[in-house]
Formats: C-alpha cells, sequence, structure tokens
C-alpha cells in the first residue's frame, strides 16, 4: 500500500480520500428529531425549539412551523396566536424531521386580586387543565422571593407570608410553570395585590 502511495500523486490521494468520505457521508442515514425547549405566555404561546442529533453545520436548517412563519435558524422561536395542533417540520440536507405540536389556551392568571376577606377575589388563582402540576413562585419589585410552595394541580395565594402576615399592597411578579411534564409552560406576568 505505502509503495502504491508513493506512486500516486497527491491530487490522486486526495481525490480517492474525497470520494471515501461522500460514499461513507451518502450512506449515513441520521434520524432528526425535534425538541420544544420551552413554551411561554398564552396568546400569544412562544415556543423554543431545537433538534438531535446536531447535524453537518455546512447544511442550514429550514423550519416551516405550521402557522405560516419559516426559519432557518438552529434553534429558532416563534409565537402561535390560537390554541391548536400545529405540524412542525424541519429539513436539513437529505434528513427531515415531524412532530405535531398542541397549543392550549394556556395558563391563565388575574392580574390584580384584593384579599380583604370579603370572598370577592380574595385570591390569586391560577387556571390550567385540572391534571398538570403546577408551580407558583411570587416575588417583590426589587426581586426578593416570597412565595414558593410544592407543585399542586389547584394553585393560589391568598395574598400571605409564610409568617402569616399580609403582604403590602402593590406590584408583585409571578413566574408559573409546569411540573412533571414535557415541555414545560411557563408563564411570567405582574399582579397587583389591592386593598
Amino acid at each position: 500500500m505505502r509503495e502504491l502511495l508513493n506512486r500516486m500523486k497527491l491530487s490522486q490521494i486526495l481525490t480517492v480520500t474525497f470520494a471515501i468520505c461522500l460514499s461513507t457521508m451518502a450512506f449515513a442515514q441520521s434520524k432528526i428529531t425535534i425538541n420544544v425547549d420551552s413554551i411561554e405566555g398564552n396568546n400569544p404561546s412562544f415556543v423554543k425549539f431545537s433538534y438531535t442529533p446536531e447535524l453537518n453545520p455546512l447544511k442550514s436548517a429550514h423550519w416551516d412551523f405550521g402557522n405560516n412563519s419559516i426559519s432557518t435558524d438552529d434553534h429558532p422561536k416563534t409565537a402561535y396566536t390560537q390554541a391548536g395542533n400545529y405540524n412542525i417540520e424541519l429539513i436539513i440536507g437529505q434528513d427531515t424531521g415531524r412532530l405535531t405540536l398542541p397549543i392550549t389556551n394556556g395558563i391563565s392568571a388575574p392580574n390584580v386580586f384584593s384579599p380583604n376577606g370579603d370572598n370577592l377575589n380574595d385570591y390569586f388563582e391560577v387556571k390550567y387543565d385540572d391534571k398538570t402540576f403546577l408551580s407558583l413562585k411570587i416575588f417583590t419589585r426589587t426581586g426578593a422571593l416570597i412565595y414558593n410552595k410544592d407543585p399542586k394541580i389547584r394553585i393560589s395565594w391568598d395574598g400571605y407570608l409564610d409568617s402569616g402576615e399580609k403582604v403590602l399592597q402593590g406590584m408583585y411578579f409571578y413566574i408559573i410553570e409546569t411540573v412533571g411534564v414535557s415541555p414545560v409552560v411557563k408563564k411570567k406576568g405582574f399582579v397587583y395585590v389591592y386593598y
């Protein structure tokens, strides 16, 4: 073999090497799996995508999100404004990945409540699908965590701290996330406590 290589010109060696690489690539079939990395908000719901395995970086990704939008980003994000099932397609060279993504009406939470004991809007009540566990974190405007309970299917906050004190009237920031399901659905927002 060494004798043969010594007699061949460099261009012939490169051509043979290139042909071997091409034939290897032609028979290597890879399957693309589309990943939903996160879903945030509702109406619109912002969805972040990725895929595995990461393929040849010289080939560009062509995404169709089923909502009349497309992208060539490797890790794109798109918005869905209506509930429904969306057919997602990703094409990279000869490889294709497909996914049907259900978009629900999402997590709903009020933007104001009045925990004053009059039995009207006394709780910050989070609504979702009555079967998925949710986590709820409440923060002050300065970022201090004041409420963080174990996940539950029905979750609400009465405006009290763990110490039993009422929070002050004002604006608070919240993060709500689904727990134990994939993809994680997340909602962030502000709620005003009014007495």
